[in-house]
């Protein structure tokens, strides 16, 4: 294991799963920028950080999405996107979303731990 690999487990070690993403990302929101920057209610998503351990270190995969989307065309982006009903949870959502996104396989990822949610201008958490 590369010394950079130890220290991003370090990092996310002992992290969880937010059980109210929605809820801490509102409450994140300065007093009085809501209406101003977010589109409320905020909705649920979910992203990926796919780091990729290579011979010259760990790497970061982005994606490119479409220029023909109706939403956020052209836009480099982390795989990831809105939660569906059938969701479990933002592991679930963030999962999904990149198997639809990149392919990525189940079998392909180790979590290594979880960030906190972010409230998006776009209007999700």
């Amino acid at each position: 294991m590369s010394p950079r690999r130890e220290h991003i487990e370090r990092c996310l070690a002992g992290t969880r799963i937010d059980a109210d993403p929605v809820g801490t990302a509102v409450a994140a929101i300065p007093d009085g920028e809501a209406h101003v920057w977010y589109r409320l209610p905020l909705r649920p998503a979910a992203v990926l950080l796919p780091l990729v351990e290579r011979s010259d270190g760990v790497h970061l995969m982005l994606t490119e999405r479409n220029r023909d989307l109706a939403e956020h065309a052209g836009q480099v982006a982390l795989p990831g996107g809105r939660a569906d009903a059938e969701d479990s949870d933002a592991t679930a959502t963030a999962l999904r979303e990149a198997r639809e996104e990149i392919g990525l396989a189940m079998a392909q990822v180790e979590l290594a731990g979880y960030l906190p949610p972010q409230p998006v201008i776009t209007g999700y958490a």
